[in-house]
């Protein structure tokens, strides 16, 4: 018998099925045995594979090759995310395809795709094309990620903790004008749609909380001014005083105690602008004290009436402010030359008063170049807004009051604890903040303070300011804001664990139920008002079914003994049982809170507290025992407060009791003991958690029954979340998704296909002109500056196609761009028509199938859904998700359990392991390390044991000399085969391939040492065997099978009633982990069972040089080795 001899072998047979194309893929498969099986494909970099990425191609190819032998027609391609020079793809491909085929991947290598090359990036530009078309694509104005090493931008998700994902550089904030895929228009589908996918709940759950949709409230503080302020509000084209915001916006103002006046403008529908501003002059004053707000075609107005005013008004506001007549839409308005459009910006800068330029996200009337102009001519400050219509044209603006009325909106998921703010937190890069310190005239008195400490927050990176442990901030002397619901005036705070890139960039602050609002309150002496009791449900019920539950009043002591700090439990004996409870009762009718504690405490203690001197907090007792069947009880909450009570001195024999017929005592208690009492307790355990109150000091952020809280005090906190929002705000939807940032200041990327006219509006590059290729004459090295900037071909080339003044978009696409349709160039990437024709994407999408990394969760899996829905929307393809299933591999980590890294020098080059052991044996060890998804450390003594096994296989084949042959069933008397065939069907379709490896390593051990091997055993052992030992299996079904690949021989089947025999399946465990499985006889003996476990070849690899001194037998499931 000749060894077997792996170099050999697999050699052989990666060359025979390259001849034979053995895994070409059907161009017309069966619809209903279509399967599209994908891994996700490498960036070839010039380090090569190392064996961490080998586990994730493995499994994929055995679970495709497990399909094929199925029956299935399977879709299973190849191809490259190269992001980097021409050059070096070239080199590092090959590299790349040579170790992947000495792998034994059945990849279809004819599909094979490269994302740097223009025949794929073009149809990337087409996508980008089809989703500007769309809206989904625009340039837009924005604070992005600013990498100083690679110098480019970054989308979120590449920052990982304030650094580059890529240099680990610190991330800095810079505005710019920048392309953006509009993904947060699909945010609700993408949420909602991640429910029906196969997918780790892991993943899922990091895409929900990526997307971050918060269900909750907007409430509005307006800043304290001790002046009538006096607006004058002109409306724009085709509206008036009471149409779009104008009547909402005037009784906002007014209910602030404000004047307002909107005149109706002349002829609004067929404006003249010198007769509108003429109207002005003559009929509304115009003072030094006035506010001065226009919108839209109001905006020229206003700067008409400021070029001819004799003193400066107060304030400008000009919203949707333009000074041409080069529409987004290019309609004409008809009052066009009504007027000079020459404008003296140096005059209206100078009577505008503080100018505030207010630009609506988004708007289609005004194009981003026609307020670029704008800008360019009227300087003062400029802010984008978002809006709820277009061009600010909603009958409810709330951004516009928020900015023009001066007020601090919020945005919070917990309305029911309005009532408990104590302050408001602003973040320091907020426009807000920005013009406090610019304007005197706003009333900050402390700018320069302010102004410091916002330099010394942006300097800090943004976890940094908020899990800082000392939370800092600037109180903004002069200026405090009205409580929507008390009338309060509150205190405001610059600070730096607010962030402004979420919800509005302010907060309410309520330190009793928030763990950063409290830290931030202790550090700056603030109040702490809880407003919110957790709930002790008595008799388990459900509390929030009380509807207008009475109240009643009640209080506990948290006595401490100051000489050794310990605490006075309250021990009753109910039902015959020790019960722990803190002091205290209810109060009667005209007494306070108070009083009834140091009443109730002289009454069961003997002790006299005539001050009682910290207010702890609140909790509640739901008692609703009118929902037992037959109680005539009404349903009731108890609200009690919790006071800190010391003494110095007292002591047990102080102790004097109401008589509770000897059923009441006390003890003093260590905290923890007390706390731990407590909490055993059945009817007052929620009383322990006022004692770590105590102990702890930190807040309560658990729901609960709302208190102190006016009329909506006894409220459970959904009920008074709903009442509460409804009174005093507005309900809103926030999202934590921001849209896709998708240009790059690099070289090597897809070119964005815009070209821009001489007015410099964007139009996409015609299709004829894709693809829109990289440009030669560049140096791509990055600089800050775009390195297409520099690119004299490029320019000329746009110039030749579109005329004189036309220009080139100068940035790339991010490459998650070229990564999130990929999947749909494989069925067709020979089509030279359309990145895939219709009916290939009809015979092989969605993929059903798609293997890869965790790390991917947020970025490119979330990018694919998206460009699939958009897609989906144009028409271009016919489903909406594009993974119907999707498995992660786990890390293979070094053998000391750090991440493999060239820099550590533990990467293990595959190529080693492969010219040492054979491709086989690398793909059967990682895969038998154990569980697909989890990872594990890369042992080298280990990886020997799959190699025993294939030359045991070897070895029984040889001395067996079969006749294999297709048979689909092993013989009805084997029962042990049958439930292998079960066993590796079920395990390798649910990617379980450790124990499907297993259960083969355990048949093969049953044929060899009980003698069971037949011909149909062995034939139906080497294709169970054949995804996982593909060249093996192939050479040894070559010698001793009928013809033909065994990679083409159908799967073989079990009979249930053969499984159903009498034996069992047991685990077999070397200190605790699962090293391999046994069939057994169900009326086995244990010691023969014992002996059996220490025979399979993988439990005695781990059982080597090691004493066994216990053996844990659990009969029909465990044997579990315990060593030393």
């Amino acid at each position: 018998m000749e060894e077997y001899n792996h170099k050999k072998i697999e050699s052989k047979w990666q060359e025979k099925w390259q001849e034979l194309d053995l895994y070409e893929t059907p161009d017309n498969p069966d619809p209903d045995d279509a399967r599209y099986v994908l891994g996700m494909f490498p960036y070839p970099s010039g380090s090569g594979l190392h064996v961490g990425h080998v586990e994730s191609f493995a499994g994929t190819d055995v679970y495709a090759r497990f399909l094929r032998m199925q029956g299935k027609d399977v879709l299973f391609p190849m191809g490259w995310d190269a992001l980097h020079p021409r050059e070096r793809t070239e080199e590092t491909i090959p590299v790349f395809k040579d170790q992947l085929n000495s792998l034994g991947l059945s990849y279809d290598w004819d599909r094979e795709i490269n994302t740097s090359k223009p025949e794929y990036y073009q149809w990337t530009q087409k996508l980008f094309t089809t989703l500007f078309e769309e809206g989904l694509a625009e340039k837009k104005p924005d604070t992005v990620n600013w990498c100083p090493g690679c110098q480019t931008v970054l989308a979120n998700a590449q920052v990982i903790d304030g650094e580059c994902e890529r240099c680990d550089t610190e991330v800095e904030d810079k505005q710019m004008d920048q392309w953006f895929f509009n993904i947060t228009e699909y945010a609700d589908e993408l949420l909602e749609d991640l429910d029906d996918l196969d997918w780790p709940e892991s993943t899922k759950e990091l895409q929900r909380n990526w997307i971050g949709r918060k269900q909750g409230a907007r409430f509005s503080f307006p800043v304290h001014d001790t002046t009538t302020r006096r607006f004058v509000v002109l409306h724009g084209y085709k509206s008036g005083p009471k149409k779009h915001f104008h009547p909402w916006l005037k009784d906002k103002l007014e209910a602030t105690g404000n004047e307002v006046i909107v005149p109706e403008l002349p002829n609004p529908d067929n404006p003249d602008i010198e007769e509108q501003v003429a109207y002005v002059k003559d009929n509304v004053e115009l003072t030094e004290d006035t506010i001065l707000v226009g919108h839209s075609l109001g905006t020229i107005v206003a700067m008409k009436l400021l070029e001819d005013l004799d003193q400066r008004v107060k304030t400008t506001f000009l919203v949707a402010p333009y000074v041409d007549t080069d529409f987004a839409d290019g309609k004409t308005r008809g009052y066009e030359d009504t007027t000079d459009w020459e404008f003296d910006t140096e005059t209206i800068r100078e009577n505008a008063g503080q100018l505030i330029n207010l630009q609506p996200a988004d708007d289609t009337s005004i194009s981003d170049q026609q307020y670029q102009r704008a800008k360019d001519k009227l300087g003062g400050h400029w802010e984008t807004i978002d809006v709820n219509k277009p061009h600010a044209k909603a009958e409810i603006e709330p951004a516009l009051f928020s900015r023009i009325g001066n007020e601090v909106s919020v945005f919070t998921t917990r309305p029911d604890t309005l009532f408990g703010v104590t302050y408001l937190a602003v973040a320091p890069d907020t426009t807000w903040i920005e013009n406090l310190i610019e304007f005197p005239e706003l009333g900050l008195k402390n700018r320069e303070e302010v102004q410091n400490y916002v330099q010394e927050a942006k300097a800090k990176s943004k976890d940094e300011s908020r899990e800082a442990e000392e939370k800092t901030g600037v109180r903004l002397e002069g200026i405090t804001v009205k409580h929507p619901a008390t009338g309060k005036q509150l205190p405001v705070y610059v600070a730096d664990y607010v962030l402004s890139g979420y919800g509005t960039g302010a907060i309410m602050a309520v330190p009793a139920h928030d763990e950063r609002d409290f830290e931030f309150a202790k550090a700056h002496d603030l109040p702490i008002k809880q407003v919110v009791a957790p709930v002790e449900n008595e008799l388990d019920a459900d509390y929030t079914k009380l509807e207008d539950p009475i109240m009643e009043r009640a209080a506990n002591g948290v006595i401490t003994r100051k000489k050794d700090n310990k605490i006075l439990v309250q021990i009753l004996k109910m039902d015959g049982e020790d019960t722990y409870k803190l002091p205290g009762g209810r109060a009667d009718d005209g007494e306070t809170i108070k009083e009834a504690l140091i009443r109730e405490l002289d009454e069961e203690t003997g002790f006299r507290f005539n001050q009682v001197r910290e207010q702890l907090g609140s909790f509640a007792v739901a008692y609703s025992r009118s929902l037992e069947k037959g109680s005539n009880s009404e349903p009731h909450i108890r609200v009690k407060r919790a006071f800190l009570v010391s003494t110095e001195d007292a002591d047990d024999g102080q102790l004097v009791s109401e008589d509770y017929e000897g059923n009441l005592r006390h003890e003093w208690m260590e905290p923890e003991e007390a706390i731990k009492n407590i909490r055993n307790s059945q009817h007052f355990h929620n009383e322990a958690d006022i004692v770590e109150t105590f102990i702890n000091d930190s807040p309560s952020t658990d729901e609960g029954i709302v208190v102190h809280a006016d009329d909506f005090s006894g409220l459970t906190s959904d009920k008074a979340a709903e009442k509460i929002t409804e009174a005093f705000g507005e309900k809103e939807t926030t999202y934590n998704l921001q849209d896709w940032s998708i240009g790059r200041q690099r070289f090597w990327g897809a070119p964005i296909p815009i070209v821009y006219d001489p007015q410099g509006d964007p139009h996409p590059v015609p299709e004829e002109h894709l693809p829109w290729t990289l440009p030669e004459d560049v140096d791509f090295e990055p600089t800050g500056e775009p390195p297409l900037a520099k690119s004299e071909e490029l320019f000329e080339r746009t110039e030749e196609i579109f005329g004189e003044g036309w220009t080139p978009e100068i940035e790339t696409m991010d490459c998650f761009v070229d990564s999130s349709w990929y999947f749909l160039r494989y069925p067709d990437p020979h089509n030279d028509e359309n990145f895939a024709g219709k009916d290939a994407l009809e015979n092989w999408c969605p993929v059903d199938m798609y293997v890869g990394g965790a790390e991917h969760a947020v970025l490119h899996l979330l990018y694919a859904r998206f460009i699939t829905k958009a897609l989906a929307d144009s028409g271009e393809i016919d489903f909406r998700e594009p993974f119907s299933s999707l498995r992660h591999q786990g890390m293979v980590l070094a053998e000391d359990g750090t991440k493999m890294s060239k820099s550590k020098g533990n990467v293990v080059n595959p190529n080693d392991v492969v010219d040492r052991l054979g491709a086989d044996t690398l793909r059967m060890y990682e895969l038998f390390a154990g569980p697909f998804s989890e990872s594990f450390d890369w042992d080298t003594d280990s990886i020997a044991g799959p190699r025993r096994f294939i030359e045991r296989v070897w070895r029984l084949v040889h001395e067996h000399k079969p006749e294999l042959t297709s048979v689909q069933e092993p013989p009805e008397s084997a029962t042990y085969m049958h439930q292998t065939v079960k066993k590796v069907t079920e395990d390798t379709t649910e990617f379980n391939f450790n124990t499907a490896i297993s259960a083969l390593m355990e048949a093969r051990n049953t044929m060899h040492d009980k003698e069971r091997v037949t011909d149909d055993s062995l034939s139906v052992f080497l294709r169970l065997l054949a995804p996982f030992a593909p060249h093996a299996t192939e050479e040894l079904w070559h010698e001793f099978g009928p013809g033909g690949s065994v990679h083409k021989q159908d799967w073989p089947e079990f009979s249930p009633q053969a499984v159903e025999a009498e034996s069992v399946e047991m685990a077999v465990q070397v200190d605790g982990t699962l090293r391999g499985q046994i069939t057994v006889d169900k009326n086995a003996e244990k010691a023969d069972i014992i002996e059996q476990a220490k025979a399979d070849d993988n439990v005695a690899n781990n059982l080597e040089n090691k004493t066994v001194t216990r053996t844990i037998f659990v009969s029909g499931e465990l044997v579990n080795f315990v060593t030393e």
